[in-house]
């Protein structure tokens, strides 16, 4: 997708679009997206993405970022959500792709297909915030029923790890190599806004099949800190009340070409000197009364640099010796490659200090188109895999491991010796003290997984002739290493699983109590689906699968 409404010179044909918002005086609808906001637009809202997050899993950087506040400002002032914001973006991304896939093939045509959409998201996104995007995803209109005869239908909605979709097409691009074995391979996605990683190990070199070695994560850590870090330096050098003095679009226009385009693609390390022209204000021409702006030439050196960048490429390192360390410790072999991509991937002075602090390994990075792009490209192909396309170059990821550890809370007869007196109820049906709140972890960090996982959970419900309806259970998640057997504050809860069907009591185990009370036992079981970031969960009862218009997933 190109031939994006733009403000900037050579941004209408590239790869990808900047996730931003301009944000408009009044009730106007919203048009200033992507690269369409104007140098001059004062208030610019980015970053609103991760404000799906709940405030305690938001990274301390990212919370207290300039980026945040201002979009939590915005966001407040117009009494919009995160939730908002993103739909409104998503539903502009949406339209712009139809258009262009309307003027390429025609609308005909493109209606006489179905659709699938893949949504990437960090490697660090919990489920309840995917739940949060496809809400927005449905109110921008993406999920609405469209095509025509046979493709008539809603979209399939999928999600994928942003360093498992570079991975896939990075990888795909230089499959088949011949000196690929049973190799490892680290993939760093260095981006605007986070920088994600993940490592392999080629368990097919034929087939090219991928099995995750090492977790993938991800942090806050990106090239719009640099940008901020030379903004800081650019400030102080000519001064901040001249500075702060300036015109928002001269700072923005000057941020653009001037450093964006020129100085950060061009430093790599080395001595150089780059000669930059500042915007320092502006002088009324005494003929004709016409502002004109003026510059001052300032010369930037590696001295001055190296500070700038330092900050974000030394955490950007360590997290790949994480990652490196991680293989290391699996007793697998060391890596062989490391590939770099994204947005600050690009950066030449990055790539030199990874191939400097690993001489031992290769270090890849894909031309910058390429590498920019290599998340969406990689999104398709997973699409594509999904839908059991065959092409040539094929790369598939047969093993992932788990990041979180799932699990459902259950009672059970108190036993004075294993269970905590905290945890004792007692139950009126059944008339005996139980064991509250325990928990039955079905999947634990680190366990490895194969490309679909399916689990299924088997529970029983009391019910009562007034209410035969109505069952629910509460799935929970934790990040801790060693899970706990009973629910504490590391315990989390994900979601709570509705199954709102009439019950017919007919049939059914009949129980009493001493009181006289009569009550039924209704089995059911939970299946939860897990294929990579995708959760999904079905209720059966016996064999037969409820219809889903009568399960309803209320994530908190």
């Amino acid at each position: 997708m190109t031939l994006w409404d733009s403000k900037y010179h050579s941004c209408s044909d590239r790869g990808k679009c900047p996730t931003q918002l301009g944000i408009l005086a009044g009730d106007r609808q919203q048009s200033e997206w992507g690269y369409n906001i104007p140098f001059d637009r004062k208030h610019v809202m980015r970053w609103f993405k991760l404000m799906l997050l709940n405030p305690e899993d938001l990274p301390r950087d990212a919370a207290e970022s300039k980026y945040m506040k201002e979009a939590a400002s915005c966001l407040e002032k117009r009494g919009k959500s995160a939730e908002d914001a993103v739909a409104d973006f998503l539903r502009l991304l949406w339209q712009h792709c139809l258009n262009a896939m309307y003027r390429d093939r025609g609308r005909e045509e493109i209606d006489q297909y179905k659709t699938t959409i893949v949504i990437t998201v960090p490697a660090i996104w919990p489920n309840y915030a995917q739940a949060k995007m496809t809400r927005a995803a449905e109110r921008a209109g993406m999920l609405s029923e469209r095509g025509r005869g046979m493709a008539r239908g809603k979209p399939d909605l999928r999600f994928v790890s942003e360093p498992e979709a570079a991975a896939l097409a990075v990888l795909a691009d230089f499959h088949p190599k011949p000196n690929i074995k049973d190799d490892t391979i680290v993939v760093c996605d260095a981006g605007g806004g986070t920088t994600d990683l993940i490592s392999y190990q080629v368990s097919k070199p034929i087939k090219f099949e991928l099995r995750e070695t090492v977790s993938g994560e991800g942090e806050l850590v990106s090239g719009v800190m640099v940008d901020d870090e030379f903004e800081e330096f650019i400030s102080s050098t000519i001064g901040h009340t001249a500075w702060n003095k300036l015109d928002v679009g001269d700072i923005a226009k000057f941020m653009k070409e001037d450093w964006e385009l020129c100085v950060k693609e061009q430093f790599t390390g080395a001595e150089s000197k780059f000669w930059i022209e500042v915007p320092d204000g502006y002088l009324v021409s005494s003929t004709n009364k016409k502002r004109k702006r003026t510059t001052t030439t300032v010369p930037i050196t590696r001295k001055d640099l190296l500070p700038v960048f330092d900050g974000v490429v030394d955490k950007i390192c360590a997290l790949v010796q994480r990652q490196v360390d991680g293989i290391k410790k699996k007793d697998l072999p060391d890596p062989k490659f490391i590939i770099l991509v994204g947005g600050f991937g690009c950066c030449r002075y990055l790539f030199n200090r990874l191939d400097a602090a690993h001489p031992d390994c290769t270090v890849l990075n894909p031309p910058v188109r390429d590498s920019w792009t290599a998340v969406c490209r990689g999104a398709v192909r997973c699409g594509l895999n999904r839908l059991g396309t065959k092409r040539s170059h094929e790369v598939t990821v047969e093993e992932r491991i788990s990041r979180v550890g799932y699990g459902f809370h259950f009672r059970i007869p108190f036993n004075e010796k294993y269970h905590d007196p905290r945890d004792k109820i007692y139950e009126e049906f059944e008339e005996q003290y139980m064991a509250d709140s325990q928990m039955d972890w079905f999947l634990k960090p680190g366990q490895v997984l194969p490309s679909k996982s399916a689990s299924n959970h088997r529970y029983y419900e009391l019910l009562s002739a007034d209410n035969p309806a109505s069952l629910e259970e509460d799935l929970f998640y934790c990040c801790s290493d060693e899970l706990p057997m009973r629910r504490t504050d590391d315990v989390k809860q994900l979601c709570t699983i509705k199954w709102e069907n009439s019950v017919d009591l007919r049939g059914l185990e009949k129980l009493h109590n001493s009181k006289g009370e009569t009550f039924y036992k209704v089995h059911y079981t939970i299946r939860v689906t897990i294929e990579g970031p995708n959760l999904h969960i079905d209720v059966l009862r016996g064999s037969q699968k409820m219809a889903e218009r009568n399960v309803f997933i209320d994530y908190k």
